[in-house]
């Protein structure tokens, strides 16, 4: 038993064994010639942002709505997140807000897929292809999603996911990084692997590389769970479907739009409210018929919390803390505004009948102002 574990470690040293069949099982699935897991999805990023050239004082153009992941990485490679705002009443980067923060400096647009919602790629890659820039896509939320047809995460020069806690995949903590283009690939190999796979596969070899690879017993839970990854994300697609007609019969609060010809990831129910003080209203009224909502969850309105961790002393080692308060205080009103109105429906309402005729009552009863008194 202790020698078959060796072999286990031995060969995910060098990406072989389980880490092998897993990186090539994804790249398949994904459509690009290579995948390499990583230690996690952050890592995936930052890995990603350095393969594409990122370097210290480079503008990196990040989403102001979006999770810690992409703009941490930007932080840690001493660059500069640039906030762009997002869509109309969409959590997804606006590409014309894109365009309007573009300068000598910006060195790559990271594309975060929101909620599971994918962004405009044809026109992100034809803006980053324009102005010779790297995209890089954060699909961490997005697995399973997909735009005319093609996959996210193979859009961008580079594409990163995340197996971590409540993902549709998940391990634990884990991440992939994927990439169509040889040189990338390369690049991102004598960055993480350890010295024996840069070796192995035949590239310089690098050995101050950061060797963040996935845990092979990760990867071995990873590909046991594979098979049950389209069954999940049907099951999701059915509750989520469920709850988009109930929205719209009832009227009270806004399914978030779903681009044409594309297919979301399912990963959280989220909708809006005409207003901040609308959703505090629906939020007790859900709470009282015991169906479980929150306030948004997965993502922040990010460059205030730039600003706050600057005024603690948690980034004192950036080497450009004044530009790291312009950029943040560059305005993303359509951000601030979504994340005011937005509430997160836990998804799992859509496969209980009982639940979901709950949730109808409660929205008809809103619409109709039979729970409120009219002077509240």
């Amino acid at each position: 038993m202790l020698r078959q574990e060796e072999t286990l470690f031995e060969a995910a040293l060098v990406g072989r064994g389980v880490i092998g069949e897993w990186e090539t099982t994804f790249a398949r699935w994904c459509g690009v010639k290579y995948a390499f897991g990583t230690a996690s999805g952050t890592m995936a990023l930052y890995f990603a942002l350095k393969a594409v050239g990122v370097q210290v004082g480079d503008e990196v153009i990040v989403p102001a709505l979006d999770w810690h992941a992409a703009t941490a990485a930007v932080l840690h490679l001493g660059a500069v997140p640039v906030f762009a705002d997002i869509e109309p009443n969409s959590p997804t980067i606006s590409p014309h807000s894109v365009r309007e923060r573009l300068t000598e400096r910006t060195k790559a647009i990271v594309a975060t897929h929101l909620f599971g919602y994918p962004c405009d790629m044809p026109a992100l890659r034809r803006l980053a292809d324009q102005s010779g820039v790297a995209l890089v896509e954060d699909a961490a939320q997005a697995l399973g999603a997909s735009c005319d047809g093609r996959k996210v995460g193979a859009w961008g020069d580079v594409g990163c996911f995340s197996f971590g806690v409540g993902k549709l995949l998940s391990c634990g903590e884990g991440g992939m990084v994927v990439t169509d283009r040889d040189d990338l690939a390369e690049r991102l190999l004598t960055l993480s692997a350890h010295p024996l796979r840069q070796q192995w596969e035949g590239v310089e070899v690098n050995p101050f590389a950061l060797k963040a690879p996935l845990n092979p017993l990760a990867a071995a839970h990873l590909l046991g769970e594979w098979e049950q990854g389209e069954e999940r994300l049907a099951e999701r697609q059915r509750a989520f479907e469920r709850l988009f007609r109930i929205l719209g019969e009832t009227r009270v609060l806004r399914p978030l739009p779903q681009r044409d010809g594309c297919r979301i990831g399912f990963y959280r129910f989220v909708a809006l409210a005409p207003s901040k003080k609308g959703r505090e209203r629906t939020m007790t009224a859900l709470w009282a018929a015991y169906l479980p909502v929150s306030e948004l969850s997965g993502a922040q309105v990010l460059p205030p919390k730039v600003v706050e961790a600057l005024r603690k002393g948690q980034l004192g080692w950036h080497p450009f803390p004044d530009r790291l308060v312009e950029k943040a205080s560059l305005p993303c009103p359509k951000a601030r505004s979504f994340f005011e109105r937005a509430l997160t429906l836990d998804w799992r309402i859509g496969l209980e009948e009982k639940a979901a005729d709950r949730l109808r009552e409660v929205l008809n009863a809103l619409r109709e102002g039979s729970l409120f008194p009219p002077s509240d």
